[in-house]
Order: structure tokens, then C-alpha cells, then sequence
């Protein structure tokens, strides 16, 4: 159950600084050391540069392997997990419980190895891959279930998207009234991002602030974001209130009453968002926190970088 935390960060459900609110207080140079080797911040450097210490101070090779799969976990290479393999096997056949950090037993750490290698698989689209090690690591942890269930929906939502469209030529109106459609909108642009919102959506209003600010970010990477108002009641003049209110100068939009994007896309809760290309493939589709979002904009400029507080 220990690293239930370390899977809730990979999934970009806790924030990182939370992660590290869980390290020892105590100023030992033992609790020091392990405070540095178990940083969910570090780069690779850092990591390999906080193993080397610890094994000159005498740390068990269990905690350096933990802490490194741990490092992979929240970002690891193909490369990074073939390098630490041999570290981590040797990890679990030998495993003595009262030297975990993060992790409380040997099949708790088989399970998050596993989950890595599931991860990894869907990343190249292995699908007999990714199938196996995610029943592993279902069967070796099932006390995260939850959490392994986010990978399944994921890889599944991104199957869905390898071949769905959407029409960009549906009509539409802005929350002015003015007629236009998605291709009207991306005229010019790399790609549209449809950020799917309701008034009476307390998450979605608590967004705005956020959403004005991704307006200006991406706006200089040729990245349009697209508000699109799914209220029932008087659905104009409801995001038009709202836009002022915010003060969001982006195009604001109105989904017909038929919902025939939310349909599509299949989106049944908010907020939502899609990221769609000027052919009108699905890059994204998932919540606007999601971190794959930025995964995905980065794949259409390297210089896009996540802002700090995603």
C-alpha cells in the first residue's frame, strides 16, 4: 500500500509536491539521503547522482533498486527500464520487507514493475504487451486496482483515436450568435484544442482562470483553444456572460442541442477536453489536467512545456 501515492503521481492525480511531503522530516544523514534518492522531481542525473551517494554510504542495493523504479515509474524511457531491469529482478528475488521505502513486499514491487513494462508496451503499441503485464500487475497489487484501471481506460481511449475523425463541418454557432464550424475556427492553425464546459459545472468554472491562461500559451504555437458550451438553457447567452465575466478573448462556441461532438467523442462527464488536428483526427481527448495532454502538444511543438502547477 505504500506506493499507492507513486502511482496516484504517474497518473497525475496528486501533484508532486505532495509526494514529497511524505519524506522523512527527521535531519539524519540516513533519512537525508533516502529524502534525495526517493525526490519524485529528480532528472536522470540526479537520480543516478543520489544512487552513486547512497551506495558510498552504504545503502542496500533494494533501496537504490526501489528508488529507481520508482524514478521510472513517474517518466522512465524503454531504455531507462531495460538498463534497471537486472537491478529490479534481483530486487524482488531477494526482497526483505523491512528495508522498504515505498514499497511494502515483493509482489508489490513485481506488480509495479509490471504496470511500468504495461505502460511501456502501450506506448508502442504492443497490445499482447500491454494485455500481460497489466493482468500481472493487477494479480501482484490488487490493492491498486483503481489505479491500474486509468491505464486500460487510457490505452483503450487511445485505440479509440488512431481512427476516429471528427467532422469539422458541422454547424455551429459562437456564443454571439455568429454561424461558423470547427474548420471556420482552425483556419491557420496547427491544431484546435475544444475545451468541453457548463455553467453549472463548478469544476469547469473553477477552470476558467486556467483556461485563459493556456489561451495565451499556445496561442504563439499556432494552438487555438475553442470553448464549447454544452448548457441546455439559453446556451448563447449563457457563454457570453461567462466569457465577459472571465475575460477569455478566444473562440467561444456553442454545441447544437443533438450534442453531436460530445456524442462522437463520447464524453459523458466535464470538463473535457479534445485536441484535434486540421484533418480532424483526435491527438487527445480526456480531462484538461490530464498530463498526456501536454504529451500530446509537445508532439506538435518540442518547445511547448507544461506550466508548473500542472
Amino acid at each position: 500500500m505504500k506506493a499507492v501515492l507513486y502511482i496516484l503521481l504517474v497518473l497525475g492525480l496528486i501533484a508532486p509536491s505532495l509526494m514529497v511531503a511524505q519524506a522523512p522530516v527527521t535531519q539524519t544523514p540516513k533519512d537525508e539521503m533516502t529524502k534525495n534518492l526517493f525526490n519524485p522531481e529528480n532528472t536522470r542525473e540526479q537520480m543516478e547522482a543520489a544512487a552513486r551517494e547512497a551506495e558510498l554510504e552504504g545503502a542496500d542495493p533494494q533501496v537504490i533498486a526501489e528508488a529507481k523504479l520508482m524514478w521510472a515509474l513517474k517518466g522512465g524511457s524503454a531504455e531507462d527500464v531495460a538498463e534497471m531491469m537486472p537491478e529490479w529482478q534481483a530486487a524482488v528475488k531477494n526482497y526483505r520487507p523491512e528495508l522498504g521505502v515505498a514499497v511494502g513486499s515483493a509482489s508489490e514491487f513485481q506488480g509495479l514493475v509490471e504496470f511500468l513494462q504495461a505502460r511501456i508496451a502501450m506506448a508502442k503499441g504492443d497490445e499482447g504487451g500491454f494485455k500481460k503485464h497489466i493482468m500481472e500487475a493487477f494479480w501482484n497489487t490488487p490493492a491498486q486496482a483503481a489505479q491500474f484501471a486509468e491505464l486500460v481506460q487510457a490505452y483503450r481511449r487511445a485505440q479509440k483515436m488512431a481512427s476516429l475523425k471528427v467532422d469539422l463541418s458541422v454547424p455551429l454557432t459562437t456564443s454571439t450568435g455568429e454561424a461558423t464550424t470547427l474548420r471556420d475556427v482552425m483556419v491557420g492553425q496547427k491544431a484546435l484544442l475544444v475545451d468541453f464546459w457548463a455553467s453549472w459545472c463548478g469544476p469547469c468554472m473553477m477552470a476558467m482562470p486556467e483556461l485563459r491562461r493556456r489561451v495565451d500559451y499556445l496561442r504563439p504555437f499556432g494552438i487555438l483553444i475553442a470553448g464549447m458550451n454544452t448548457d441546455q438553457k439559453d446556451p448563447e447567452a449563457t457563454a457570453e456572460r461567462i466569457r465577459q465575466e472571465q475575460d477569455i478573448h478566444t473562440a467561444w462556441l456553442v454545441e447544437p442541442g443533438n450534442r453531436p461532438y460530445s456524442r462522437t467523442l463520447e464524453i459523458t462527464s466535464i470538463p473535457n477536453v479534445a485536441l484535434i488536428a486540421p484533418d480532424g483526427r483526435v491527438l487527445f481527448l480526456g480531462h484538461p489536467q490530464d498530463p498526456q495532454l501536454w504529451v500530446a502538444l509537445q508532439k506538435i511543438d518540442a518547445g511547448i512545456e507544461a506550466p508548473k502547477s500542472e
